[in-house]
């Protein structure tokens, strides 16, 4: 079977899983979506080198549609990229083996604000600032600043394991989920599972840290993330402002 003939095949299958709106192969956007802010694709790109694309960009908006794409990446043995806002500085979503991009950005939907229990669940591919003004016209934050928090999505911050403006007292990412519904590739099949979570949270995802792949898809799904109520920057000494009971 010839090259062109299976991605026309796999094409197909795309089309059927997600409709023809939400997978492209434009030459213009397997090109955008070939690096990310990582210096050395761009210093390829600067030098006329050709670039490694990917064979298609698909733009799942279910956890289901997910794990079907997923299903058909295992049969015909071809990677998935999970892609976030893009903002990564070291070449995470970099498709070195061509495959399927997996842009999740409309998967943006905020699920529950919990006011009671301080937590908020949302899908993976709202955009970080976006999410902290919501929480902030509730009176609470999400305590976690990164640089890259305007174009950064929810599941890039806990795929990155992501760090910023004061997680030395909130934590990282990963130390403020309290579940995670995820997307597993197991050869040729997939499950979605459901990881509850014991405080502390930094002991929490040990059933998927030792699973690179796993950590990889992490934001393939709805997280639930500890909110704090909101303080004014007078107040950051005091945890006991910031800081929920």
């Amino acid at each position: 079977m010839s090259d062109n003939l299976l991605l026309g095949i796999i094409k197909n299958e795309l089309l059927d899983i997600v409709g023809y709106e939400d997978v492209t192969v434009r030459e213009a956007e397997r090109l955008a979506y070939s690096m990310d802010f990582y210096l050395v694709p761009q210093m390829w790109l600067d030098r006329h080198q050709t670039l490694q694309k990917p064979d298609f960009i698909v733009f799942p908006e279910s956890a289901a549609e997910v794990a079907r794409i997923h299903k058909l990446a295992a049969r015909h043995g071809i990677p998935v990229i999970p892609y976030g806002g893009g903002t990564g500085s070291q070449g995470g979503v970099v498709p070195l083996y061509g495959g399927i991009i997996l842009d999740l950005k409309k998967m943006d939907q905020i699920v529950k604000i919990d006011e009671e229990s301080l937590t908020v669940t949302a899908q993976p591919g709202i955009n970080g600032q976006v999410l902290e003004w919501a929480l902030n016209k509730k009176g609470f934050t999400l305590a976690h600043y990164p640089a890259s928090e305007y174009g950064a999505t929810l599941g890039g911050y806990v795929a990155a394991r992501g760090s910023g403006t004061l997680s030395t007292k909130y934590g990282k990412a990963e130390d403020m989920v309290v579940s995670m519904e995820v997307v597993l590739p197991m050869a040729t099949s997939c499950a979605l599972c459901r990881c509850p979570i014991t405080p502390p949270g930094r002991a929490s995802c040990s059933c998927l840290s030792g699973l690179k792949v796993v950590s990889e898809l992490s934001p393939n799904a709805p997280c639930v993330w500890n909110a704090s109520p909101r303080c004014d920057a007078s107040a950051l000494s005091s945890s006991r402002i910031c800081t929920p009971d």
